[in-house]
């Protein structure tokens, strides 16, 4: 049983087996009524977060090579 928007159901009874196989072929044509929208996703977005995890990343590169090169003077 399908139920399109108006609430009435539509119904289809298979073929008979005795029924040439080129007129057991059905197309049904869906159009999609949605209820209710969906909610916007991402907020403010990723930049922010790439902005912060690239800072954090350049900080530790640099912090690593001041103490590497304090450690070759030594």
């Amino acid at each position: 049983m399908i139920y399109p928007e108006e609430g009435n159901g539509v119904s289809y009874t298979l073929p008979s087996d005795n029924t040439p196989q080129s007129e057991r072929n059905v197309v049904f044509e869906v159009t999609n009524h949605p209820i209710y929208a969906l909610p916007e996703t991402g907020g403010s977005g990723v930049s922010l977060f790439y902005a912060g995890g690239s800072a954090i990343v350049l900080s530790a590169a640099c912090l690593a090579l001041i103490q590497r090169l304090k450690n070759s003077k030594h």
